[in-house]
């Protein structure tokens, strides 16, 4: 039984290394057609639908901000300015979605090296020895 176990757990770290080297390959070397699939449909769907709901939500937020500064008078210009801001930093991360989700990509990548590659990271020699001592 015990043997059973160990075979296991070999089986996993086996696994686990096998998978970290494959995980820190960014998207763009993994599979070039892929990954430029991705950023073509990125940049001619998900973009246009985006600015086209960016589009309607300003609709509807400048109906709701006319609605609520008609009584104020020259005070009222606090509730723009956040709609503005609010603007920008939606159409700023429109544009740049694709770097956003590159970025995520990088930063996993960076992780899984560093826990991979680390001085104190477990080995198939650690782990066996760690569980041969608690048995």
């Amino acid at each position: 039984m015990v043997d059973l176990i160990m075979n296991m757990i070999r089986f996993l770290f086996d696994a686990i290394t096998g998978f970290s080297s494959l995980s820190i390959v960014s998207p763009a070397t993994f599979n070039v057609a892929l990954y430029n699939s991705a950023l073509d449909i990125c940049n001619n769907v998900v973009k246009p639908f985006g600015y086209t709901l960016l589009g309607a939500l300003i609709l509807f937020e400048l109906t709701a901000i006319t609605t609520r500064t008609e009584g104020i008078g020259q005070h009222g210009f606090e509730i723009p300015m956040r709609f503005i801001m609010k603007v920008a930093i939606v159409k700023i991360f429109l544009d740049k979605v694709d770097v956003v989700l590159l970025a995520i990509s990088d930063l996993t990548s960076d992780i899984i090296t560093g826990i991979t590659y680390s001085g104190t990271s477990l080995t198939l020699a650690s782990g066996v020895a760690d569980m041969q001592a608690n048995i």
